[in-house]
């Protein structure tokens, strides 16, 4: 099993997957919060590399509760997308015996490795998912309540299957999910290279709040995500850019710097406007 979003690591995921290791991957994506235009065209050209690709719609009554009720806890209206698209690859690989998914890059990619395990550099569960992830400590029953009016049931979407069901996949091998950047390099700019030759297309002009025009395509409300982490933490996507840039040679670190100071920070007045208006 592959998650997707039709992003540039997911499509290079697949590609790395079937292209050069000669696997049948699965893939399976979550409808992100406010869909883009050219993040639905780069799902459809991943779909069209040759593989079986399973688009869940949620239910929008309980996921939109979700998101009013995370922004109001945590500052985090993202969290609902982020725990089904942690959970649901694990759902799946129960639904049809599958013992393997496939991540991206892992956590020390952004956040280095001083708190991570070993194992947890390696392989996702839900442990990482809770702890090193982007949950910001909150479970899924933690919304459960007659006050908000969601159910048990409404949470199982957003909730991993119980560990003795993962146990038992492949043949009581149990299911693993490895991060790709564990095993390789994760040099983003050559890996939208190698997709763009496969079909895959970057936004016209840069992303708010940002430098790149190849990140955070396929869902508009993660430009006000990033916000929202510059307003925690004081940075936010384009020093993320900026210090990957430097750590592979391609900015120098004067330069990386300037470009860090211009776009962090950014209002993101697009985002914002379309969040607010639906």
């Amino acid at each position: 099993i592959i998650p997707v979003s039709g992003g540039k690591d997911s499509t290079y995921q697949v590609h790395v997957m079937k292209n050069i290791y000669g696997l049948r991957p699965l893939c399976i994506c979550f409808e992100p919060t406010l869909p883009t235009e050219i993040g639905r065209n780069n799902l459809d050209n991943l779909n069209r590399m040759g593989v079986d690709l399973i688009h869940v719609k949620r239910n929008p009554l309980v996921y939109e509760k979700l998101i009013l009720e995370s922004f109001r806890r945590v500052g985090d209206m993202e969290w609902p997308n982020h725990a089904a698209i942690w959970s649901l690859p694990y759902r799946y690989a129960v639904a049809f015996d599958i013992p393997l998914i496939i991540w991206g890059e892992g956590r020390m990619e952004y956040a280095g490795t001083l708190f991570t395990s070993d194992q947890h550099m390696r392989s996702m569960d839900e442990e990482w998912a809770t702890d090193y992830g982007v949950l910001n400590g909150l479970r899924p029953e933690d919304f459960i309540s007659e006050e908000t009016g969601l159910t048990a049931h409404d949470m199982i979407m957003y909730s991993f299957p119980p560990k003795e069901r993962l146990a038992v996949v492949g043949g009581n091998r149990g299911c693993t999910g490895l991060f790709l950047g564990y095993f390789f390099n994760w040099d983003v700019r050559r890996q939208v290279a190698e997709v763009e030759k496969l079909g895959w297309q970057r936004t016209p002009g840069r992303v708010e709040g940002a430098f790149g025009d190849y990140e955070n395509l396929d869902c508009l409300s993660m430009n006000l995500h990033d916000h929202l982490k510059y307003c925690k933490f004081g940075y936010a996507r384009a020093t993320d850019q900026a210090t990957r840039d430097i750590r592979h040679g391609d900015v120098t670190r004067e330069e990386g710097l300037r470009l860090a100071e211009r776009y962090d920070g950014e209002y993101p007045k697009f985002a914002i406007a379309a969040f607010c208006d639906h």
